[in-house]
C-alpha cells in the first residue's frame, strides 16, 4: 500500500455559519448533497466539517498529482460526498466526473469539530481494499461523521461511486 496524497483543511465555524445564513447565495445547495444536508441537521459545525472534508480531499488528490496538470478544469463539490457507515464512521463517496478522474483509491477520512473550529484530514492510498479487521466479504465501502457533536470520527475505506448529483461551479 502506497500513500498517494494527504490533505487537511480547517474551517472557522463562526465565519462559515455567516456564509450559511445567506440563503440567497445558493452555497449550501451548490456544495452539499441532500444527504449531507440531512445528516448535518442544519448545524453549522457539521456542515463545516463536511466542507473541510471536501477541501481536504481536493488537496490530497492534488498532492497525488504533483507535477501533473489538473485532471478536471472544475470540481463540483457535491461529487465529493461525506457519508457514514452504520456505526457513524465517516467516509467519502465520489460521484460523476470526480469519480471517473480519480479512479480506484482508498480515501481515509477523519473529521473533528470543537468550539469555533472544524477540521478534516484525508489520506489517499492505492489499495482500495485496505481495511483493518475485515474480510473481503464484510468490507463496507461507504461511511460520515458521528452524531455526537464536538467529537472526532475516523473511517477507512475505498472512495465509492454512485449516481452523480447535478453539476456546480466550484473550481479546483
Amino acid at each position: 500500500m502506497t500513500t498517494l496524497g494527504v490533505g487537511i483543511d480547517v474551517v472557522d465555524v463562526g465565519g462559515f455559519a455567516e456564509q450559511l445564513a445567506d440563503a440567497a447565495s445558493g452555497f449550501v445547495a451548490g456544495t452539499f448533497t441532500p444527504r449531507e444536508q440531512r445528516d448535518a441537521m442544519g448545524e453549522a459545525h457539521r456542515l463545516a466539517a463536511r466542507f473541510a472534508a471536501k477541501e481536504a480531499f481536493v488537496k490530497a488528490w492534488s498532492g497525488a498529482r504533483l507535477g501533473l496538470p489538473p485532471a478536471l478544469p472544475r470540481v463540483d463539490l457535491r461529487e465529493i460526498e461525506v457519508t457514514h457507515d452504520p456505526h457513524g464512521r465517516p467516509a467519502l463517496r465520489l460521484h460523476g466526473t470526480v469519480r471517473a478522474a480519480v479512479g480506484e483509491v482508498a480515501a481515509h477520512l477523519s473529521l473533528s469539530h470543537d468550539g469555533p473550529v472544524a477540521t478534516a484530514i484525508v489520506v489517499l492510498d492505492d489499495h482500495p481494499q485496505a481495511r483493518l479487521g475485515t474480510s473481503s466479504r464484510s468490507r463496507h465501502s461507504a461511511t460520515a461523521e458521528s452524531a455526537a457533536p464536538n467529537s472526532a470520527s475516523t473511517a477507512t475505506g475505498p472512495a465509492t461511486s454512485a449516481t452523480p448529483p447535478p453539476s456546480s461551479t466550484a473550481a479546483r
